[in-house]
């Protein structure tokens, strides 16, 4: 659920961060290609392929994002396991110094109850 929770997360940030930046892209080329008023450079075989290049560029960063996303629940995880074992060995020895306690405090009383 957490991975599938933080991929979503990525999903959405990376989609309201890239559209303003493909549509601008998708302009800038349109612009460029009016500019130039050369037929041969206006073809749509061209513009799609330098379209599909800005896309593609954008799927490599959003696969390192889901990387370091992967990576980080890793380690996520990993600290989270560390932690249990460490509250796991206090609670034994919160228990050991309670029982301690407990037979220390059992032998005074009853030396002070023997001694009367």
């Amino acid at each position: 659920m957490a991975l599938w929770g933080v991929l979503i997360d990525i999903l959405k940030t990376a989609a309201t961060h890239a559209a303003p930046h493909v549509a601008r892209t998708a302009v800038d080329m349109a612009r460029e290609r009016m500019a130039a008023g050369d037929p041969s450079r206006a073809t749509a075989e061209e513009f799609a392929q330098e379209l599909s290049a800005a896309l593609a560029g954008f799927d490599q960063r959003l696969l390192a994002a889901e990387q370091r996303a992967t990576a980080a629940e890793q380690q996520l995880i990993a600290m989270r396991e560390s932690f249990d074992r460490k509250w796991e060995s206090l609670r034994l020895w919160l228990i050991g110094l309670l029982i301690w306690s407990s037979a220390i405090l059992g032998v005074l009383i009853y030396i002070l109850v023997a001694r009367k």
